[in-house]
């Protein structure tokens, strides 16, 4: 909300008692603060005071004039190493204009089969569970299906045997150690962090088997149409130079960090988010079978619309917190003056299920991003990706992994979700489903294969 004059006070501050409530649960303490404090509030943080808004207007006004995601963001570059998410400035300007050219449409186009593929090979590990009685927790599952995906996009066939399921497993303690540098942000200086001691020793196994498979690349000279090729033969636009060894990998690094775990959550919340609605899995299934049995392709896409509008909804529904920008110059929030050097956090948590802006905000709707009613909505209600100059580089590659996914899944099996299960959020670094998100699995009878594109 954009006040008609600017006040010298800073914004308010909540008591002791819900910064502690804040702290313990902020998912459940976000909606509180912004009904009792207003738009914005200040928390302090260990990177100094942090100002919290979850109105779009602040939101596109911060976005596309402030491009730092400041010390909070850069809290997490030991688990990532320091790529095109943590870096700023200039620093940041020259990784973007050589990574953008390997998300264009004939880049995309060109691993489309990869991804169809990898899709396939995950989840065909479904059918162990098929039609046996036996829960399977999505949760848990999905992301080996995401980062299987990634891993056979960024590496097609130079893996060892092994290491993909280990890297999977390694990358999800590295998303835990993430999660616990934010938290700990808010905590007093010299807190412990959760997960790091696992976090740290992922990061170095992961690092053993880039570096080696660029040294590979480098050596052979074997062109392969992967996204670490595309990395490996990129060049910065001013000088024409390569990425180094350590380029690349803290860009491979950062993509599947980026990647995986807000595709993978994204898809669990569509389907939960789906099931526990009043029409459950149908029109998704519906839309999924137009494939008749085949993988997807990029000529399928805009048939399959009405499952990129359910993972819109779904990563709606889902949120987060913090999306942390660094104000540049001074700035006027909320009618506030504030100084250069802020940190002003946006929420999408709140800002979704905001029912000025949403209606039946906590509903699963998927039709609310088609049609005209998707058209006309204002393009900074819904921040899943970010927006402005840093909205996230990969966003087209996550829309055609997650849509090939739900394809791919809700046209071979059908799912029942656990009797007496509730959706319940849960913060780690993403916002997941509390107790995960348990499942019994059949095989669809019209498909039990899945063959190649047509």
């Amino acid at each position: 909300m954009t006040a008609t004059s600017t006040r010298t006070a800073s914004p308010p501050v909540p008591s002791a008692a819900d910064l502690d409530h804040f702290r313990a649960d902020p998912l459940r303490a976000l909606p509180r603060l912004f009904e009792r404090y207003g738009d914005p509030f200040c928390v302090p943080s260990q990177a100094g005071p942090m100002v919290l808004t979850a109105d779009p207007a602040t939101c596109e006004q911060i976005m596309k004039r402030h491009l730092d995601r400041g010390p909070l963001h850069r809290r997490t570059e030991p688990a990532q190493g320091p790529g095109i998410t943590i870096q700023s400035g200039e620093e940041w300007r020259r990784t973007r204009a050589m990574v953008s050219p390997l998300f264009t449409h004939r880049h995309l186009k060109a691993l489309s089969d990869l991804v169809a593929d990898g899709a396939r090979r995950g989840l065909d590990r479904l059918s162990a569970y098929a039609g046996t009685g036996e829960t399977v927790d999505l949760m848990a599952f999905m992301p080996s299906v995401t980062m299987g995906v990634l891993m056979h996009a960024m590496f097609s066939d130079s893996l060892r045997p092994g290491e993909m399921e280990a890297m999977i497993a390694d990358y999800a303690h590295i998303s835990r150690w993430k999660g616990g540098l934010i938290r700990t942000a808010f905590e007093a200086p010299g807190t412990p962090v959760p997960g790091e001691r696992e976090g740290i020793a992922a990061r170095d196994r992961i690092d053993e088997v880039i570096y080696r498979v660029i040294a590979e690349r480098r050596r052979e000279g074997v062109a392969r149409h992967d996204l670490l090729q595309l990395l490996v033969d990129a060049r910065y636009e001013e000088d024409g130079s390569e990425l180094s060894d350590e380029d690349v990998r803290n860009n491979t690094t950062t993509l599947f960090i980026a990647g995986f775990d807000t595709t993978s959550f994204g898809l669990c919340w569509t389907l939960a988010a789906a099931m526990t609605s009043g029409r459950g899995l149908a029109p998704l299934v519906e839309c999924a079978e137009q494939l008749g049995g085949r993988l997807p392709g990029v000529d399928d896409i805009p048939r399959l619309g009405y499952l990129k509008a359910a993972f819109d909804e779904g990563l709606r529904l889902q949120g987060h917190p913090f999306i942390p920008r660094q104000l540049e110059t001074d700035e006027t929030i909320g009618g506030y003056r504030l100084p250069a050097g802020t940190m002003v956090t946006m929420s999408t948590w709140v800002l979704h299920r905001n029912p000025a802006l949403w209606e039946r905000p906590h509903e699963f709707v998927p039709e609310r991003y088609l049609g005209e009613e998707g058209a006309g909505r204002s393009r900074w209600q819904s921040l899943p990706f970010g927006g402005g100059p840093r909205v996230c580089i990969g966003i087209n590659f996550a829309y055609m992994e997650a849509t090939y996914v739900l394809a791919l899944l809700l046209g071979r099996y059908r799912l029942e979700l656990d009797p007496g299960w509730e959706l319940r959020p849960a913060y780690v670094f993403n916002v997941i489903l509390d107790g995960g998100l348990p499942v019994t699995v059949t095989e669809a009878s019209s498909s039990s294969t899945v063959t190649s594109a047509g």
